[in-house]
């Protein structure tokens, strides 16, 4: 293993001197990688408190851009960030905290096509999402790699979590069995409290570094639920489903996980809000893209490695990320048809008409 730097000491002084770390822990640390998936609510403390305890090597994964309505509680963001992507705003800033590390952006969807990919060659997942549907693809990876497994979730002032060892612990689906997303209150219908993150991140946090570190983990077999209108925290025993789809030794069908290449989100800025991705994975050229846009006479409001923003017409503004999934933000119209078929005209326009690629990658509604 590689040891610690004389400045990577200093740095992390205070944690050595705990004797649940110590000089060797954070050896541990430095020489592990962490994956987490989401950079929002929940995804933004985790990355941050990793990111200042020194794991070596921190992979992040989120398909979103910043928007207003965000910065309340994902704290590494502010208002000149407002239209670029997570992912890149979140590694420039997590390289500056901590430039011992190493930070590994991926701007893309979790998508079947790309999971194990993500999950492969990573000591730890951190679940920092609010679909369940993308948590089954996840859960179902990270037990064909043998990669521990910590979920999470928040909603109005309510956590939960669970780690998740594959062959030895109940799975996701074992604990939360057939979830769909349109069943699932959403944060921004009915809120969510910063300081319940707060509290279950450091929680996640807590347990990764235990996995990373050769301990035990608290809440192998077990789910922690709290509240923090009442301060009530209550840890639950589990135990494996007969039958589970995914890790039981009698497994029954397993029901296949939708593929979603056109959604609308909940409104943001005022404006709809529609994620188009492409049917096939593609890597789009940004810089022939910036080209493009600024010959038509486009407003490009943000160019970075991983996404480009910028304004189509009065009526719509997009976000295209490297990976080639958009972010087109609608205003309101009278017509509810009409801004999914324009959204969809504009991503053709973009990706087959100006840069190229096949009509067969464009989404349908």
């Amino acid at each position: 293993m590689e040891e610690l730097t004389d400045i990577e000491f200093e740095y992390y002084s205070r944690q050595i001197a705990l004797d649940e770390i110590g000089y060797s822990g954070q050896v541990q640390l430095k020489n592990s990688k962490a994956c987490v998936l989401g950079c929002g609510g929940l995804g933004v403390p985790t990355m941050l408190k990793l990111t200042a305890m020194g794991v070596g090597h921190l992979r992040i994964v989120d398909r979103d851009i910043i928007s207003i309505s965000d910065l309340h509680r994902q704290y590494l963001y502010d208002f000149e960030s407002i239209g670029k992507p997570k992912v890149e705003v979140a590694s420039e800033k997590l390289r500056r905290l901590n430039p011992n590390i190493e930070v590994e952006p991926i701007a893309e969807p979790i998508m079947k096509r790309n999971i194990e990919e993500i999950v492969d060659g990573v000591n730890v997942v951190l679940d920092g999402l609010d679909s369940m549907e993308t948590r089954y693809l996840i859960n179902r990876a990270c037990l064909n790699l043998g990669v521990p497994y910590i979920f999470a979730g928040v909603i109005r002032t309510i956590a939960n979590a669970s780690t998740i060892i594959p062959r030895k612990t109940p799975c996701l689906e074992c604990l939360f069995p057939g979830f769909v997303d349109s069943s699932i209150p959403k944060c921004s219908l009915v809120g969510v409290h910063p300081a319940a993150i707060g509290v279950i991140s450091s929680v996640q946090v807590s347990e990764a570094v235990r996995i990373l570190t050769g301990r035990t983990p608290k809440l192998a077999g077990k789910i922690l639920l709290f509240d923090l209108e009442d301060l009530s925290f209550e840890k639950i025993d589990v135990t494996k489903q007969e039958g589970c789809a995914v890790c039981s030794s009698q497994r029954a069908q397993l029901t296949d996980m939708p593929e979603r290449y056109f959604e609308e989100e909940c409104a943001r800025d005022g404006r709809r809000t529609f994620v188009l991705t492409p049917r096939v994975r593609v890597d789009v050229d940004l810089d022939r893209l910036v080209e493009m846009l600024e010959g038509k006479g486009m407003k490009v409001r943000f160019k970075g490695k991983l996404g480009v923003s910028f304004i189509y017409s009065d009526f719509l503004a997009a976000s295209l990320l490297k990976s080639g999934t958009m972010i087109v933000q609608a205003a309101p119209t009278r017509d509810p048809g009409a801004s999914g078929d324009e959204t969809i005209a504009l991503y053709k326009l973009v990706m087959v008409d100006w840069l190229g690629y096949p009509p067969e990658i464009v989404p349908s509604m």
